[in-house]
């Protein structure tokens, strides 16, 4: 499957995906810009994927905002945490379980079940080259259900439970400041 067909797919759930020639981020040929996803019209599957999984999972207050390397809005919502935390006390509200589970892992999680949601093979979803050249590896924990990530979207509420992986309940974080409960 093409990174075009990825992206129809993508934007069928709610994400803003643009083709642009020339397009380049943290990962090749894909570029994050205010909660945007760019891409060229070659670019990997897996690299598209990976990079929608990190918007998906993070709150949209956050998402909108989301630039470049996703280290910097990871600050950006630790600092939020840190504030939410001193007025509520409360670690268990769901804008906070969505903080803390919206990392590399609950990404990499979120781009198996999309990808095998939308029919696209093992191999393309994460390809043997990525994780460092640890693909398979990951794969295989992905595809297990025996990755952090997965348990991960668990705990921020985008999987009822693990038993049904890689069935989702949401493709989207929707966990919201004062529209928690």
């Amino acid at each position: 499957m093409s990174a075009g067909r990825v992206a129809q797919q993508l934007a069928r759930i709610g994400m803003k995906v643009v083709e642009e020639e020339g397009a380049e981020g943290f990962l090749e040929d894909v570029r994050i810009e205010h909660g945007t996803l760019y891409y060229c019209p070659d670019a990997r599957p897996s690299n598209l994927l990976h990079e929608a999984g990190h918007l998906a999972c993070m709150p949209p207050m956050f998402r909108r905002e989301a630039s470049g390397d996703m280290d910097d809005m990871a600050e950006a919502m630790c600092d939020y945490a840190e504030r939410r935390m001193a007025i509520t006390g409360d670690p268990e509200e769901p804008i906070m379980r969505a903080i803390m589970q919206c990392s590399d892992t609950e990404a990499t999680a979120w781009a198996w079940a999309f990808g095998r949601h939308i029919g696209l093979a093992p191999e393309d979803i994460i390809e043997d080259r990525d994780y460092d050249g640890a693909g398979a590896e990951v794969r295989v924990q992905v595809s297990s259900g025996m990755h952090l990530g997965v348990h991960g979207l668990r705990a921020a509420g985008m999987l009822g439970s693990v038993r049904d992986w890689p069935l989702m309940s949401k493709w989207l974080q929707n966990a919201e400041e004062g529209k928690d409960r």
